[in-house]
């Protein structure tokens, strides 16, 4: 009897373990990708494109704020991001995303973007 309780109460302790362990490892698969621009203009758009195939939009027609500031949560990958408008061209800067981390991207007044972080 004494043998049991033992098994039960070392049974109990093991699955204790095992259940507070399974709670803390939360997989995370995204990141978040922060895009700035310098003087924006009005009609600003941004596109997010795959790096596998940039003829297929994943984003498209994503309007910054006022401030030329975009936020955007993107599962983990390689990608590409450019703006449009009227008035001027933007280049197309390529980045990769990794789970739990923060890719920023500056463009300058003149259009030409890079990654800063």
């Amino acid at each position: 009897m004494k043998n049991a309780s033992i098994k039960i109460l070392l049974l109990l302790f093991v699955l204790g373990l095992l259940m507070s362990a399974c709670a803390k490892d939360e997989l995370q698969l995204t990141g978040t990708l922060n895009v700035n621009f310098v003087e924006p203009p009005e009609d600003l758009r941004v596109i997010i494109l795959p790096a596998e195939n940039t003829n297929i939009a994943i984003y498209n027609n994503l309007e910054p704020n006022l401030q030329g500031d975009l936020s955007i949560e993107l599962n983990m990958g390689n990608y590409v991001v450019t703006g449009f408008a009227t008035s001027r061209n933007f280049t197309q800067v390529a980045f990769q995303i990794q789970p739990g981390k923060t890719r920023v991207i500056h463009y300058s007044s003149n259009g030409i973007g890079r990654i800063v972080e």
